[in-house]
């Protein structure tokens, strides 16, 4: 795979001078042997072996706890819009489960929600939910869940959730401006995909312009007829 370097792209970003970086790009890429071939990536996707997946599996514990790792994954089309409304989706669900999971239920010490959209090799999106909880209150955290994805398709979204989730964002966008990580992902992006992350009407333009509308519209476009799956790890009797 590395014996032919003609169709990489390097991205090198930091405080270094172009003059002192100069003559290590000579030494230790130029001089890299490489032939005029061009190599052609292929979709090596693995689809699912089925569109809903509930499994419950026992095992050996000295400490008894449930393990509960759900997923949902539905083809959704890439944009820099869908990113963030998926990106606002999972961090309400976030905030919902804290105060629903842990702090009203006492369930788990908290759970994570993950979620990203993919352009290639196909368009799609997921989003997870995984926690560790009272073997007795696995069923109920779940039905939990599921009502507040539920609640999220009904509009029924609580303001200070969508404030402070936009809020958040922006800071954190603002502080990312000032690393290397930031850089780079403003080079990768823009010689990739044609997309300057660096533009407001990229970034901050969007946020602020996020409706709770948009976030139900959003929610029930991913999660009605998405592909899922539940995976329960639960004490051995």
């Amino acid at each position: 795979r590395f014996n032919n370097p003609a169709d990489f792209n390097f991205f090198i970003v930091g405080d270094i001078k172009k003059e002192n970086l100069k003559p290590l790009l000579e030494k230790y890429i130029a001089s890299l042997p490489a032939s005029a071939k061009k190599e052609q990536w292929k979709n090596n996707y693995v689809p699912w072996v089925k569109e809903q997946i509930s499994k419950v599996i026992p095992l050996k514990m000295e400490t008894p706890k449930s393990t509960v790792q759900m997923e949902f994954e539905n083809d959704i089309r890439w944009s820099l819009k869908n990113k963030y409304l998926l990106m606002t989706v999972k961090d309400i669900l976030q905030l919902r489960f804290t105060e629903t999971l842990r702090e009203e239920e006492g369930g788990t010490y908290g759970a994570v929600v993950y979620a990203n959209i993919f352009k290639r090799p196909k368009q799609y999106a997921l989003l997870g939910v995984y926690f560790d909880c009272n073997p007795e209150l696995t069923d109920k955290l779940i039905g939990i869940v599921y009502a507040e994805i539920d609640k999220l398709q009904k509009g029924e979204i609580n303001t200070e959730d969508l404030k402070k989730t936009i809020t958040n964002y922006i800071k954190l966008e603002k502080q990312s401006q000032q690393t290397n990580a930031y850089d780079m992902d403003q080079l990768y992006t823009y010689i990739r995909d044609g997309i300057n992350v660096a533009d407001p009407k990229n970034t901050f333009e969007i946020l602020n312009h996020i409706t709770a509308k948009e976030v139900q519209e959003f929610s029930k476009k991913f999660f009605t007829n998405a592909r899922s799956y539940k995976f329960v790890f639960k004490p051995q009797k």
